[in-house]
């Protein structure tokens, strides 16, 4: 790891600067593959093909043009939200996936519930996690337009917050995992050109909805090789 605890190949700065070139033994993967440190990564990073399946779900519905609600017709206006997800290294696919999971899990079964993760650069989005049950009174349309509308709300308020914020990725669901009508909503927000007419808009809808009262983002710490 580099000093940005960043994947790199580190030159020690004793190094002749003439030397242009590195190589490794032959068996040197080999080795690595069979140490316990790589076992313990493979059986961690197991929940982290969830978020895969996630980015196969959405493109599928992109692809075939089958989003319930959209934003934007079309690819161009819709791949924004899979590209982010997309991009996630193995490691953090498994701290997202994990986080997303525990998160809807224990959800309450009776009112809104949020999570906020915060990024670990500025090219990294922020994610809000949100889930909200289906009440009996409500037809499932109302609902997911519902559903679609607080999402919106809340990432609009993660920018309202954090304004040094570029990206908001937010996934929205219902609560609870034994859920055989699961559905998903995600959605990207672009806050690169925010205006003060964005911020005042947001403040209403933040005041008329309650959004936001005491919320504190949450940071993670994962060890990628959990040994």
């Amino acid at each position: 790891m580099n000093e940005k605890n960043e994947h790199d190949f580190v030159i020690p700065s004793d190094v002749d600067e003439s030397v242009t070139s590195f190589m490794f033994d032959e068996g040197f993967w080999d080795e690595f593959q069979q140490s316990p440190e790589r076992q313990e990564q493979i059986s961690a990073n197991y929940i982290s093909y969830f978020w895969d399946t996630l980015i196969e779900r959405f493109s599928k519905h992109i692809l075939e043009d089958t989003q319930y609600y959209k934003s934007h017709p079309g690819v161009k206006g819709t791949e924004p939200v899979v590209r982010f997800l997309a991009a996630e290294s193995r490691f953090r696919r498994r701290i997202l996936a994990r986080q997303l999971l525990d998160f809807v899990r224990l959800a309450p079964r009776d009112k809104i519930a949020i999570r906020y993760i915060c990024s670990s650069s500025p090219q990294e989005p922020y994610y809000v996690f949100l889930t909200l049950p289906h009440d009996d009174w409500m037809t499932y349309e109302v609902y997911r337009e519902a559903r679609g509308a607080f999402l919106n709300a809340y990432c609009r308020t993660v920018k309202l917050n954090f304004p040094d914020v570029q990206h908001i990725v937010g996934i929205a669901t219902e609560p609870g995992l034994n859920n055989r009508s699961q559905s998903e909503d995600a959605m990207y927000l672009d806050a690169t050109n925010w205006t003060e007419e964005d911020a005042a808009k947001t403040r209403e809808i933040s005041e008329e909805l309650n959004i936001f009262k005491n919320a504190k983002p949450f940071n993670i710490h994962d060890e990628e090789y959990p040994l």
